[in-house]
């Protein structure tokens, strides 16, 4: 049977700079000692000064403010993601960038990553594109089973919003956490997607809380009547 085996076989007056660095560079394996800029608000973000980070086994620093590119290529009421984006033959370089496209776990890199080409992009933030102008529901990766609030503090506040309902449509719900009141001469429903189909309630909905991933929950209007969905969203 496999066991998990020691790399630090090196003691004091020991000459062996091997197991030494090898011990170093495996130590900064996670490592993600990084902040945003604009955190507590929904302005531009940006990755601050100062700032230290592991990205597929290589350590860079931010010496300065690093911009944030890529926003305009994601749609509004949208799940946006920030990467690390490695360059360089070393590489020497990283730049940071948001995207649309979800991560996935990486055992070998014990982080969130990106696929393919995309493979040593490393994930360090989520938030949520409101509009072109709105960055919400910032929250730094930590770990593989979560997200942490900075500073370990819940910055609550609500945001109110409208949802408008021209016709026979289905809305996904953006990734939040809502209090909604429902408005519409129509049957509208809550679905949720379970066993590879949209699940849908037996009644029509007038209001309630309901909690999102983004993906697979969805407002559903039956018919081609006008309507309107009021809500109070969890920043």
């Amino acid at each position: 049977m496999a066991a998990g085996t020691e790399i630090n076989l090196y003691g004091v007056g020991d000459v062996d700079l091997t197991a030494l660095m090898n011990t170093v560079d495996l130590q900064r394996v996670t490592f993600q000692g990084l902040s945003l800029t604009n955190y507590d608000n929904t302005s531009l973000p940006a990755i601050a000064a100062g700032s230290l980070v592991e990205v597929a086994g290589a350590l860079f620093k931010f010496a300065s403010e690093e911009a944030i590119t890529g926003w305009g290529g994601i749609g509004d009421d949208t799940p946006a993601y920030i990467k690390l984006v490695p360059a360089g033959t070393d590489p020497d370089t990283v730049t940071a960038e948001f995207t649309d496209t979800a991560p996935t776990w990486s055992d070998a890199k014990q982080g969130w990553y990106g696929t393919a080409a995309a493979a040593n992009h490393r994930y360090v933030a989520t938030l949520h594109r409101t509009d072109a102008a709105t960055y919400s529901n910032k929250n730094l990766y930590e770990g593989r089973y979560g997200e942490k609030v900075i500073d370990e503090k819940i910055i609550f506040s609500l945001t109110g919003s409208l949802k408008s309902m021209a016709g026979a449509e289905d809305w996904i719900v953006p990734r939040g956490i809502y209090t909604y009141v429902v408005k519409s001469s129509s049957t509208t429903s809550l679905d949720v997607y379970v066993s590879g189909a949209w699940q849908r309630s037996d009644t029509s909905v007038r209001g309630g809380m309901v909690m999102s991933d983004g993906v697979n929950v969805r407002f559903h209007q039956a018919t081609a009547t006008t309507g309107s969905i009021y809500y109070l969203k969890l920043d």
